[in-house]
């Protein structure tokens, strides 16, 4: 009688400790693969996916961080990586035709942002229109570059005291290389003439 209780609690503590484990990984895996949540105050302004790649892109209005820096923070959550300094010298009336090369940026892949903050617009190009910025992403490549479909987005200048955050979503096949990373730089284009201003790169 003893050798059985002892089985059945042997066998009840074995299936407990496969089903925690089992948990634990479903958990981890959720982790890996769940994308960054836009704040809640956040507005979304345009989205579009590439049915061939899975890549989206989603544009949303917040209010301007304090400073121009993104705090650090663990996985599920943005990490600052860089800032860069953008120049509305070379616009375009239509904003398509010149795009500017940013630097290269390093990404861990999931999900990407770049931060358009505020700035001050002297004027446009074209007199009635709307100040607009496009942005592209590209792959940097030692054989090529690649860009990052859905390909060009726009978006109109953030108003005093918000800015545009530019999101590409589920970029894991960008990753490689022995350090695991993306190489990214962004291209943009404006059809106004205006102060330059500061981009934040999160990851």
């Amino acid at each position: 009688m003893k050798k059985v209780i002892f089985f059945a609690t042997f066998i009840s503590l074995v299936f407990l400790a496969t089903t925690v484990s089992a948990e634990e990984k479903a958990i981890e895996i959720k982790g890996i693969n769940q994308d960054i949540v836009a704040d809640p105050s956040w507005i979304l302004i345009d989205t579009m996916v590439d049915e061939q790649t899975g890549v989206s892109v989603e544009i949303y209005e917040s209010k301007e961080i304090p400073y121009l820096t993104m705090p650090m923070a663990g996985d599920g959550t943005w990490n600052y990586v860089t800032q860069s300094t953008w120049f509305t010298s070379h616009a375009d009336p239509a904003a398509m035709n010149f795009r500017r090369d940013d630097k290269i940026v390093h990404s861990t892949g999931g999900d990407f942002m770049v931060t358009i903050p505020y700035h001050q617009v002297y004027g446009t190009l074209v007199d009635g229109v709307d100040a607009v910025i496009a942005i592209e992403l590209y792959e940097e490549d030692p054989t090529k570059s690649n860009l990052v479909r859905p390909g060009l987005r726009a978006a109109l200048v953030p108003p005093i005291g918000r800015a545009k955050n530019v999101i590409w979503r589920d970029i894991n096949d960008y990753v490689d290389g022995t350090n695991k990373k993306a190489e990214f730089y962004a291209k943009y284009a404006m059809n106004y003439l205006g102060a330059k201003f500061n981009v934040i790169y999160s990851d």
